[in-house]
């Protein structure tokens, strides 16, 4: 059974009287059978899987009743899943490459970052020679420490273990690492809205403006020159905190009749095998849209309580085809509101909204709304500068 099994095999049923034409048909024929079954009314026997069409044409041409109960091996998987391409091609690569990766980097575990992503300290480490899929022999753990820290300059110290093929990186973040990245020694903080200035806090420079006086866009809040009596003139990096009250105008138009995309049923399917950051796309199946909505699902691979740098996803498209629909005056305007929220949420998110005045028209096929808003925010921003000597 185990040659069949690996072939493939088919397990046939004809009625238990014939049981005697089985094996003549097998001898003739020259099919290996096994597994012979007495049961209540049939006789059930296996054939390999590729033979299995012609011991039943056989058996019908000698006016006896055969049918197939199942299949079963490894061609019978393959035939099963012949059409999903992209997930045999996974299995294989992932059973292929598992045994082969125990002297690689699987995973990289980071603690001890709050401002810093994942992203940016895995980022740093690539730079320092530190990255999935890294042979064990190559990795100098000193080494990496070094120059990471001459790479992300936001890290003030980290300890990189090794454990297996897992990479335990610890790490302390510099206080002032949320801010941005200096690329000159000196700055100044200007304005980037006309504004009247509401607040200040100086932590570094010199402030030039006063609580209660307006300024223009691109005006000099805090000065990076500073100036004593004692040590006369020295540049410094501002840095600062200004919030000036500012106002904006928005307008925009929403017609009572508008078109949306609707799925119509059609769908495709594309599969995408990632290793090590390297994606591989089997898309046998896709179809193209004008319009479409796409979802994802992504399988990973674990061990135990690691995730493997492998895994599939799935990507599913869905076609879509433009409807139209019909909104009252009163949705409209509540639509319209609910814009003009995105809209200061998505330009000025830390804002505190002080005053806001909003006129709506409507006309015979739109509304029209007007809003004049009044805004506390933060106007300061940074502007880096140099001393040539």
């Amino acid at each position: 059974m185990s040659l069949l099994f690996l072939l493939g095999a088919s397990e046939l049923s004809v009625p238990i009287e014939q049981a005697a034409a089985v094996t003549d048909a097998c001898a003739k024929l020259r099919i290996l059978s096994d597994e012979h079954v007495f049961c209540e009314n049939e006789f059930r026997f296996t054939v390999p899987m590729h033979r299995e069409r012609e011991i039943i044409f056989a058996m019908q041409a000698a006016s006896v009743s055969c049918r197939t109960v199942s299949r079963k091996g490894i061609l019978s998987v393959l035939e099963k899943y012949r059409a999903r391409v992209g997930l045999l091609v996974g299995v294989f690569l992932f059973a292929l490459i598992v045994p082969l990766a125990s002297g690689i980097v699987w995973q990289i575990d980071i603690v001890g970052n709050s401002v810093l992503s994942d992203g940016d300290v895995l980022s740093a480490l690539q730079g320092a020679g530190l990255t999935l899929g890294t042979r064990l022999s190559r990795i100098d753990t000193d080494s990496i420490e070094r120059r990471a820290l001459v790479v992300e300059g936001r890290i003030s110290w980290i300890s990189v273990n090794m454990s297996g093929t897992t990479a335990y990186v610890e790490i302390r973040e510099r206080i002032d690492a949320d801010r941005p990245q200096r690329t000159k020694p000196y700055a100044n903080i200007v304005s980037c809205e006309d504004a009247m200035i509401v607040g200040i806090e100086t932590y570094a420079g010199m402030a030039t403006v006063r609580k209660g006086s307006y300024v223009r866009k691109g005006e000099m809040l805090i000065n990076g020159i500073i100036y004593k009596e004692t040590l006369g003139t020295y540049p410094t990096y501002a840095d600062g905190r200004v919030i000036g009250r500012i106002r904006k105008q928005f307008e925009f138009e929403l017609p009572y009749r508008y078109s949306f995309l609707e799925d119509t049923g059609r769908r495709s399917v594309a599969l995408g095998v990632n290793i090590f950051g390297k994606e591989i796309i089997f898309s046998p199946f896709s179809d193209e849209y004008d319009s479409y909505r796409l979802t994802s699902r992504t399988y990973a691979a674990t061990e135990g309580r690691k995730t493997l740098p492998f895994y599939v996803t799935v990507n599913t498209t869905f076609e879509q085809m433009p409807k139209f629909r019909y909104r009252s005056p009163r949705n409209a305007q509540e639509d319209a509101m609910r814009l003009l929220s995105e809209l200061i949420d998505a330009e000025y998110p830390d804002a505190e909204i002080v005053e806001k005045r909003i006129t709506v028209t409507e006309g015979e096929s739109s509304l029209i709304l007007c809003a004049d808003v009044t805004l506390d925010c933060e106007i300061g921003r940074v502007s880096e500068f140099d001393i040539d000597n």
